[in-house]
């Protein structure tokens, strides 16, 4: 393994997920017994307000890592600071971003990243805004050459229970063509459990829910890589 694991949940399009996926991927990481550090880059900073709420709520318990805001205004404070942490830090480091490509400072978070994690929706903007976010990470690998992050697509809020037969075949298709740009993880069903995260840990039924996405990502993490001839 690396010293460390830099992991951007990042989408162009808000509502996918993102920071709910980054919080209980934190938990199931923590469980585990990883070191992580989740940074809320988010100007919500929802994840960070959640942490200080869990603290008040469950006053007293472990808390099983730490949660940081930072400020995206400033691309080159946001460049030396996660430069930083890379040299510097020993463990899985998970950053929630704002659901736009407008800010600066996300540029140098897309470059120092391992994995981007791009929850996405079966739904036509959401395919469209995804399509659009992949030209984007391409084209700062084309400017970058020394950006090195792999994608891993999530399908999210998937309910099994709808979808015509076309549409059906179509998703499939959506999923087989995003394999030529990264990873595509097994989809997250929508259910009202996962409404009811915190920072603290994974609940049962979100364990259950959450576990064979997450199983894949990790296990992709840490995957042998093949030597080359």
């Amino acid at each position: 393994m690396r010293d460390n694991i830099m992991i951007t949940f990042a989408n162009q399009k808000g509502g996918v997920g993102k920071t709910t996926l980054c919080t209980m991927f934190a938990d199931y990481l923590a469980a585990k017994g990883e070191s992580v550090l989740v940074v809320d880059f988010d100007r919500q900073q929802t994840i960070y307000s959640k942490r200080n709420e869990d603290v008040e709520k469950y006053e007293g318990v472990r808390l099983p890592y730490s949660v940081h805001t930072f400020d995206i205004k400033d691309a080159n404070n946001v460049r030396e600071f996660l430069t930083n942490l890379r040299n510097g830090y020993k463990g899985f480091v998970l950053m929630d971003t704002p659901g736009n490509l407008s800010q600066q400072g996300l540029v140098p978070i897309f470059a120092l990243s391992h994995y981007i994690v791009c929850p996405y929706q079966f739904e036509a903007t959401s395919i469209s805004s995804t399509a659009t976010f992949i030209g984007f990470i391409a084209k700062l690998q084309h400017m970058l050459p020394i950006m090195k992050s792999r994608f891993i697509f999530v399908v999210n809020k998937w309910d099994k229970r709808y979808g015509r037969k076309a549409e059906l075949e179509l998703w499939d298709k959506t999923e087989e063509r995003l394999r030529h740009f990264g990873l595509v993880a097994p989809r997250i069903e929508v259910k009202a459990d996962m409404q009811r995260y915190n920072t603290i840990e994974l609940m049962g039924p979100q364990n259950d829910i959450v576990s064979p996405t997450f199983d894949f990502m990790y296990q992709q993490i840490f995957k042998p890589k093949v030597p080359t001839k």
